[in-house]
């Protein structure tokens, strides 16, 4: 159910609902099954709201901001400026369940800003996209101390890069520009396939390895299905706690340190990284395919759910019209019998009339056959 002091915020003041948003962070916005119809929502922070079943027909959302913000079990053919609505990040729209407009530039627009694949999109329009390759994007994370044989495996991983095989990124951790380090690494975790870490002592050592890098990417790694490979630089006990689990290269985890020509034990790494670039490019592709296929059905369900109400709205508008027909028709039935009462009664009448001529005529005929039986009658004739 929907919480009625949301409800009745936004309803009477988009600016004050604003300011209520701005100050409570943590509120997520509960507008589930609220008749919204018509209403001016303009610029109204919609962000992380639960719009699920709400009454949005003919609601105008011009600049209205989105994020995170749910539509479900709901019609939105007749929502008000989908293209003027601020995308903060993507919003979940569960779409077998949610009727859409016509596919427009408008709804285009809409669709991208909430974070539909384009597969969709372009299904939509008519358009069927072929599956695209996927480049595997690595990134490489080190510490300053170990800049040389960094430098050293990177030479190495140049080979695979230009080979097309991945997009290569990688940053040093730094303590001394923590704020730009830190959002650099965020920025590569959100879009990373393949993490490579290299482990050392100084690296393990820093507190913003464990906090910004090896505890969010095990989680993406679970949840998400990033790989996360530690390539070891030098001997550090780096097998107990959360990295003890994962795959090791070199090969049986001796460090690059240890080996007597570093070159073979960069292109040992490399050896294992390519074979983990090319399972991972297969598993991606197959979830492409995948997700493409299912877009295609689901753009499909989405046309006939806009044509079934469309055709929905077809027939009711037929329904109004052969009520007003049928109407018109018992009107009509019932004037044509009052005319066909009052032609009877008026029949009857002429009826009446012509029998009184008749009887008339016939008088007269009679009372003029007397008058000339009395003309003709003896001692009646002229002089």
């Amino acid at each position: 159910m929907a919480n009625a002091e949301h409800v009745e915020l936004l309803k009477n003041d988009v600016v004050k609902w604003n300011i209520w948003r701005a100050n409570n962070l943590e509120m997520l916005p509960n507008l589930y099954g609220t008749d919204l119809y018509g209403a001016n929502l303009r610029q109204a922070d919609l962000s992380q709201a639960n719009l699920s079943r709400a009454d949005l027909s003919g609601a105008d959302l011009s600049r209205a901001f989105l994020a995170k913000t749910v539509f479900a079990m709901q019609d939105l053919t007749t929502l008000q400026h989908l293209e003027a609505i601020r995308h903060r990040a993507p919003s979940f729209i569960y779409l077998p369940t949610v009727t859409l407009p016509r596919m427009s530039a408008e709804l285009a627009t809409f669709l991208r800003g909430t974070g539909q694949s384009e597969y969709l999109i372009e299904a939509l329009i008519g358009t069927e996209l072929p599956l695209g390759n996927i480049t595997i994007k690595l990134f490489l994370s080190f510490a300053e101390a170990d800049q040389a044989l960094f430098q050293g495996l990177h030479h190495h991983l140049s080979l695979l890069e230009r080979a097309g095989g991945i997009v290569l990124t990688y940053e040093a951790v730094s303590a001394s520009a923590h704020e730009a380090w830190q959002s650099n690494v965020q920025a590569a975790l959100e879009e990373t396939h393949l993490l490579v870490i290299l482990v050392s002592a100084p690296f393990l050592a820093s507190p913003h390895v464990w906090q910004q890098i090896l505890e969010p990417a095990l989680k993406h790694q679970e949840e998400q299905g990033m790989v996360l490979v530690p390539v070891i630089l030098r001997s550090v006990a780096w097998q107990d706690g959360l990295l003890g689990s994962l795959q090791p290269l070199p090969a049986l985890g001796k460090p690059v340190s240890e080996w007597a020509d570093h070159d073979a034990a960069f292109l040992d790494i490399v050896k294992g990284l390519r074979q983990t670039v090319r399972e991972l490019h297969t598993r991606l592709m197959a979830e492409a395919a995948r997700k493409r296929a299912r877009d295609l059905l689901l753009a499909r369900l989405i046309q006939t759910r806009t044509e079934l109400a469309e055709k929905h709205t077809a027939l009711d508008t037929q329904d109004s019209a052969v009520q007003q027909a049928a109407s018109a028709f018992q009107e009509a039935e019932k004037r044509l019998q009052e005319a066909r009462q009052t032609l009877e009664a008026e029949t009857r009448k002429s009826q009446e009339l012509q029998d009184t001529l008749s009887t008339l005529e016939g008088a007269r005929t009679a009372l003029h056959t007397q008058l000339q039986e009395i003309d003709a009658a003896p001692g009646n004739e002229e002089g």
